[in-house]
């Protein structure tokens, strides 16, 4: 056997002989076929390490790159999911603050107006208080001036008795001038008396006469701010009323649902202590109860859809009602209005209320379906692109989607349903009713 792998090496590697000359020297150095063979093996394990090596090197830095890769495209979705979700934030953000501020403004003005009226009350009852002060003075004095009239009737008496008796007692001369010294003194300190009277009497006429002025001041306080209270109420009872609901019924739903949300002025118990004595309590009383009245209509009006879906330029396509289908070329019910513009128009929600649908539904196409208070819902159909999610609450003039012509539709536009209890309504009667209001 190893006569054989000698033969077998020996064939594949022959002896070889290395000559070596160094200086005046030649050495001779003889390789067998085994070292050769060991060589050989020891080269070739190192290829093959080094090949292994930079295999494995490779698929290292191939799988590091293609990990790194997939985290940056994960890393650029999530960005841009943080982006909308920001920019969104920053929308609602930004028409809260101008709503508001709205509110802040109107809030402050009414709060500035009903100072005003406060202090001018305080005023009047100041005023009040002065001239009782007086009143009991000149009643005073009306008295000690009477008490005066009769001690010179009885010193007038007095003289008319030791007049009688001059002739037995005194000399008449000395008499008539005590008696006229008496008199004098008394005359002197009635006359006093009268001019203080008078005085104070002119004192109270001029009181008088600003309570008055004063008095016309607080008419005029009054007729303004109840002609701003009327201005400012009368279009959203106008508007309520053409609405067709039942605006008791409506008022009782927001204060109910709102209740927390408080008036412009606040409660008519909070100032009713102060205002118990004053004579202008009962229009105070009732412009408050405007005021309050006026603050929950705002409110209902924000929350019912009387607002417009589309702003700026479009036409009514088609009404509410019996028409003939563009398909069928049949009567049939539509239940809402047609209104078109160009695609991609912004779509507003025309109140407050939440998401209750939103997505694709047959011949709408893409639709979103709004849900509000006192029974009202909206639809709007055809969409193009929406903007809003199922469940999300939105406020009036939120862009919810952008006109289009998806589903079952001839041509560009925006179909608008109204809804009450579930029964559909002609959206143009609540369209119109908040034309003046908004």
């Amino acid at each position: 056997m190893n006569l054989i792998r000698g033969t077998s090496l020996s064939r594949l590697f022959p002896e070889r002989v290395v000559r070596v000359e160094s200086r005046d020297k030649v050495k001779y150095f003889r390789i067998s076929p085994v070292v050769q063979a060991i060589v050989l093996v020891c080269s070739l394990s190192a290829v093959t390490y080094v090949f292994a090596l930079s295999v494995l090197v490779g698929i290292e830095f191939g799988t590091r790159h293609a990990a790194e890769a997939k985290d940056e495209l994960i890393h650029a979705t999530y960005q841009q999911r943080i982006d909308e979700l920001t920019s969104s934030s920053e929308r609602m953000l930004a028409s809260a603050a101008t709503d508001n501020e709205r509110n802040r403004r109107a809030f402050q003005q009414l709060g500035t107006e009903k100072g005003l009226q406060l202090q001018a009350v305080a005023k009047q009852r100041e005023l009040e208080r002065n001239v009782a002060l007086l009143e009991e003075r000149l009643a005073g004095l009306t008295i000690e001036r009477n008490g005066l009239h009769s001690e010179v009737e009885h010193l007038q008496s007095r003289v008319a008795e030791l007049s009688g008796r001059v002739d037995e007692q005194l000399d008449t001369e000395q008499l008539q001038n005590a008696v006229a010294r008496t008199l004098d003194i008394a005359v002197a300190e009635l006359s006093s008396k009268e001019g203080r009277i008078a005085n104070l009497e002119e004192q109270v006429d001029g009181l008088e006469h600003e309570l008055k002025v004063q008095e016309g001041h607080y008419d005029f306080i009054f007729r303004n701010l109840e002609g701003a209270v009327e201005l400012s109420l009368g279009p959203m009872v106008k508007a309520l009323e053409r609405s067709g609901v039942d605006l008791d019924s409506l008022l009782e739903t927001v204060r109910r649902r709102f209740s927390n949300s408080g008036g412009p002025v606040g409660s008519l118990s909070n100032i009713e202590r102060t205002l118990s004595e004053s004579p202008h309590a009962y229009r105070i009383r009732a412009l408050v109860e405007d005021l309050d009245r006026a603050h929950f209509m705002g409110l209902a009006l924000r929350k019912i859809p009387v607002s417009m879906p589309v702003r700026g330029k479009f036409r009514y396509s088609s009404n509410y009602g019996l028409r003939k289908d563009p398909f069928t070329r049949t009567i049939s019910r539509h239940e809402g209005v047609d209104m078109v513009a160009r695609s991609g128009t912004a779509i507003y929600a025309t109140a407050d209320g939440e998401v209750v649908y939103a997505g694709w539904k047959g011949g709408f196409g893409r639709v979103v379906r709004i849900r509000h208070i006192h029974g009202f819902e909206t639809v709007y159909g055809h969409l193009r692109k929406i903007h809003v999610r199922r469940g999300q609450m939105v406020s009036r003039g939120d862009r919810i989607g952008d006109m289009g012509n998806s589903g079952r539709s001839t041509g560009t536009h925006l179909h608008y349903e109204v809804h009450v209890g579930g029964n559909p309504k002609d959206p143009k009667k609540y369209l119109e009713a908040g034309r003046n209001v908004f």
